[in-house]
């Protein structure tokens, strides 16, 4: 696997972004987390919204930050294989139905809407949100989680910051 645990995974952009922040990414696990894949490992499929609103958050991020990288190889190459090379699952995003509803009062700010489109891709499939948003994301996850309890996703449907996930799979490969 390309240090993620799961088929698909959702991404948010801060954590992109913080691959240059030396004070978040310590020890460079993002650049672990996030590795290149080798052509030995399975490929992890990037979780998107078919209204383009996550791709419009990365292009309106990144784009700077990416150009800047230029120097930086091994950061441009991590940014450039999850937003053009990794295999995509698009989710359309219904915001007529209960998942949206209760991400909806979780996370109610106007400002918020991609944060919520996040959260529900990743929800919607089951699966991880990478985030470090601990403002609107990763400190509301008992409450995100509460939308399996309701049956609203699956089972696997999780919220986790960048730290935790990468120590989660360290943790995994250790005890294989």
């Amino acid at each position: 696997m390309n240090g993620l645990t799961c088929d698909y995974i959702a991404i948010d952009t801060n954590v992109f972004g913080h691959l240059t922040n030396e004070e978040i990414n310590t020890c460079r696990h993002i650049h672990k987390l996030l590795r290149v894949p080798g052509k030995q490992d399975n490929k992890i499929c990037l979780l998107v919204d078919a209204g383009n609103s996550i791709f419009s958050e990365y292009r309106r991020h990144l784009n700077e930050e990416f150009l800047q990288l230029r120097q930086r190889k091994s950061e441009a190459q991590i940014i450039k294989y999850w937003l053009r090379f990794a295999p995509k699952q698009s989710v359309t995003v219904n915001k007529n139905e209960q998942l949206w509803d209760a991400i909806y009062k979780i996370v109610p700010e106007d400002q918020e809407e991609i944060d919520r489109i996040f959260i529900y891709v990743a929800f919607k499939k089951g699966r991880i949100l990478l985030s470090n948003d601990f403002k609107h994301i990763v400190n509301r996850r008992d409450q995100l989680k509460s939308c399996y309890t309701k049956g609203f996703c699956s089972k696997g449907a999780d919220v986790m910051g960048s730290k935790e996930a990468y120590h989660r799979v360290c943790n995994t490969r250790t005890s294989s």
